[in-house]
């Protein structure tokens, strides 16, 4: 999807010596990293100009080695340096030519594969900011944009299913909270296969790896205790807050034995939201079957 896209324009695989120019920082650490692993490159960050001269000499020009360079702020960058390498800017009018690239830059963006979708069903060009604006709150979320982007949130989770690591529920996690988003703002129902498919293998992990955590004390587990009467209620939803962003399978198996080591965590984060902003996600609702 928009990584896929991001992938071609920048001539990842293709090239063996890459120079990009990412001034908005669209390309984040997660995703230079997995480039780096997929294809080989060393990755390399541009920000002395006389430390990287130092590299480029010694190491650089004398091997066959493959090297992504990422330069984040405009730092000259000699003209012998470039020649030598394939050089890309990436930055919202490279990527969304149909969209005003000043709006993009200020605003916050739910998905850049939701965005993906939506500039590509775009058949005009949207000049004024105001447009843009009002396509990124409101046009962006029409039903067709939706759907392509549920079913391509649950190819996804299916791929991280049959990895079932720890890493992958991180990853995992994420995702399902955009799907079950995504459904609630749509009204459409759920794929009761793919949420029992979760459901099942997260309760496996859990059971398999983190059993020995039931002797776990959580001395210092969240401030916010839920009432008798609450945890007494078969479908009781409740807040609890965290440090992190993302729900993990540790987390989890410690929020469950300091709030009754009887009941497992099912996997639900922002369920049941008015709004989603991928920026701030403090909460995450813990659910007790």
């Amino acid at each position: 999807m928009y990584f896929d896209y991001l992938s071609e324009l920048c001539g990842f695989g293709s090239y063996e010596r890459i120079i990009i120019f990412d001034f908005q920082g669209l390309l984040d650490d997660c995703f230079l990293t997995m480039i780096c692993g997929k294809h080989g490159y060393k990755l390399i960050y541009y920000n002395d100009v006389e430390e990287f001269r130092f590299l480029y000499e010694s190491e650089i020009k004398k091997n066959q080695g493959k090297y992504l360079v990422v330069l984040k702020s405009e730092i000259y960058l000699p003209y012998d340096i470039r020649c030598n390498f394939f050089c890309k800017v990436i930055d919202y009018k490279e990527l969304f030519p149909r969209l005003n690239p000043y709006a993009l830059k200020k605003s916050k963006i739910y998905d850049l594969n939701l965005l993906y979708i939506a500039h590509e069903n775009l058949y005009t060009t949207i000049v004024s900011e105001a447009e843009t604006k009002q396509f990124l709150s409101e046009d962006m979320f029409n039903p067709k944009n939706l759907n392509e982007f549920s079913e391509y949130l649950s190819g996804e989770i299916r791929e991280l299913l049959d990895k079932d690591d720890y890493t992958s529920w991180c990853s995992l996690a994420l995702l399902y909270a955009k799907l079950k988003y995504i459904r609630y703002r749509c009204n459409t129902g759920e794929n009761k296969e793919l949420e029992y498919k979760i459901q099942t293998k997260f309760k496996e992990f859990i059971i398999e790896g983190y059993s020995s955590l039931s002797g776990y004390s959580a001395y210092n587990g969240p401030n916010q205790h839920p009432t008798t009467q609450q945890l007494n209620r078969k479908d009781d939803i409740f807040y609890v807050r965290l440090q992190t962003i993302t729900f993990t399978s540790l987390q989890a198996s410690q929020l469950a034995h300091h709030y009754c080591s009887r009941t497992f965590i099912k996997l639900y984060q922002f369920d049941r939201l008015q709004s989603f902003d991928t920026c701030h996600l403090p909460s995450v609702l813990v659910y007790y079957p």
